[in-house]
């Protein structure tokens, strides 16, 4: 029963992508299957076919197709013909950012939920890798954003609808937005 159960797997790989050689379909069928003890020294892999895993390794999808900040709550904007990412926030004296990241392929570098330095207007790099080796790269700008609506939301979140905090007393007027003026408030703050 194997055989046509691993000729099935080699038709539908052939099926999803057309373009593969035979040592291509050989290698997937051989190198993806589930190890299994009973059938070590018995077949040639010593595995199971596993046909997600095979289509999975030939796979050539390879995009991210969300970037999401938490803090502040943020999303980016993809051009996906350029392979970059903006994403604004509020003008704040922090660049330490932990995006969460959704990506069709195989794996991100580096990885979703990592903390990564985010220097104002300065690109940082994360590769998309596809199940079948193939890379993508993105190149992601965070830029400060004098947005009154994006600090209040952020001051708000941070501190309460008041924006008092206990032991201060600083209310926030328009000609607060400002970097200084932000920096001052943070520092009031914290």
């Amino acid at each position: 029963m194997a055989a046509p159960q691993v000729a099935g797997v080699a038709a539908l790989l052939w099926g999803f992508k057309p373009s593969l050689s035979i040592q291509q379909v050989k290698s997937a069928l051989l190198n993806t299957g589930d190890t299994l003890g009973s059938l070590v020294g018995k077949t040639v892999s010593g595995k199971k076919v596993n046909a997600y895993n095979a289509l999975q390794s030939v796979n050539s999808e390879k995009s991210i197709t969300s970037f999401h900040l938490t803090n502040p709550d943020v999303a980016g904007t993809i051009d996906e013909v350029n392979h970059t990412i903006q994403v604004n926030v509020p003008a704040m004296p922090i660049t330490l950012f932990t995006p969460t990241i959704t990506i069709t392929g195989a794996s991100v570098t580096p990885a979703s939920g990592l903390p990564q330095d985010f220097i104002a207007n300065t690109p940082v790099n994360y590769t998309v890798t596809a199940g079948d080796g193939t890379t993508q790269s993105y190149a992601v700008t965070v830029t400060p954003v004098l947005d009154k609506s994006m600090l209040t939301s952020t001051i708000t979140a941070e501190v309460g609808s008041n924006h008092t905090p206990e032991g201060y007393v600083y209310a926030l007027t328009s000609s607060d937005y400002t970097p200084a003026s932000w920096g001052n408030y943070s520092s009031a703050i914290t």
